[in-house]
Parts: C-alpha cells; structure tokens; sequence
C-alpha cells in the first residue's frame, strides 16, 4: 500500500493489492485497485482478467463478461479468459455462447480437466448426451480420480439406456467417493430395473 502512495503510477503494485483484496474478498477495493492499474495500463491483461473474477464473484456478469472479452481480445490465447467468460455466459443460460469459449478454451489447452467436464454438462443441458459423454471420458482420462466426472458419465449413459455402463461409472464413482448419496440412489435404481 506504500509503494501506491510514493508512486501512485507504479501499476504493478495497484496490481498486487488488488489481487490482495480480492483474496480477502474485499471485491469493491480489488475493483477500485483494477481499475486503476486499467487507467494507467489499458492493456493489462491480467487487470482485465482479475477485474472479472472480483465481477463475478460480486454478482455483476455483464461487466464480468465484459472484462473477460477484453482480456481475450487482447490475448486470445488466454486459456482462463475464455473458460471464465463460459462460465459466466453459462450463469445467464446462454448456452451456445458458453459452448463456443469452452471448445476455443480446450483448443488452446486440450489438457485442463475442468473444461471438458464443464463442457459435458453444458452438453447434457442441451440434450447433446453423446457429446457429453466423450469431454466426460476425456475429462476422466486427464484426470481419473476425478469423481464428479464419473458420476456425470454415469447419468449421461443412464439417459442413453446404456444401464451396464451407468452402472460400472456409478460404481467408479462411490469407489472414489464412497460417500456419493446421488451416486448410491442412481445405482440401486438402475439394480432396481435390472431385476
């Protein structure tokens, strides 16, 4: 906070206090901090990025959506720029939006899990089951302990009839988690109409 003082333009130490804020969930500071990093470097990045999180986490998408448009406009490799501003088209239902910075985000980063499990459900919203099946299987070869995945397979081959299958994700999934209530109700249906 002194460096701000001694040298009010010194950007990146607005930039590390923001950051500070935002970790404190002091959100109105971090934004004040942004966006004075953004008025002495318009093209920082990362302010826009940061500035869309502590957006987010306030609640106002739009102006969210909209930091994180510039921040992929100014870098559209920004692999966390889009799969942000998917989440956030997400929270508004706009689906189609979401799943086009989703795929852009697994184009620059095929590896991160989250995204191809994030893309599945927004898959399976959209009555798109076998394409949420495949980014739940890919997201459960990046990642194969990742129970919510599993679990997720497992309802996507249960709406697809595939009850063997269900069943083998739904066991995978109480393996990891033992503890998976939703997981234990959708095996002892489908052991229900087996029988």
């Amino acid at each position: 906070m002194a460096a701000t003082r001694v040298k009010p333009d010194y950007f990146e130490a607005h930039f590390n206090l923001a950051k500070a804020y935002t970790r404190q969930e002091r959100l109105t500071d971090a934004i004040r901090e942004f966006s004075v990093v953004l008025q002495i470097n318009p093209g920082h990045v990362e302010a826009h990025y940061n500035l869309g999180i502590a957006y987010s986490k306030q609640g106002d998408i739009a102006k969210a959506i909209r930091e994180y448009l510039i921040a992929t406009t100014i870098d559209p490799d920004y692999f966390m720029a889009h799969n942000n501003l998917a989440n956030a088209y997400l929270s508004l239902g706009r689906t189609g939006d979401a799943i086009r910075e989703y795929e852009q985000a697994i184009q620059i980063d095929p590896g991160y899990t989250i995204v191809h499990y994030n893309l599945g459900l927004t898959y399976a919203a959209e009555g798109r089951t076998a394409d949420a099946i495949e980014e739940f299987a890919t997201s459960i070869k990046l990642d194969p302990g990742f129970y919510q995945a599993h679990y997720a397979l497992g309802v996507a081959y249960r709406m697809q009839g595939r009850s063997e299958e269900a069943m083998l994700a739904f066991q995978t999934t109480l393996r990891l988690h033992p503890d998976h209530q939703d997981a234990k109700k959708e095996l002892a249906g489908i052991r229900g109409m087996l029988k």
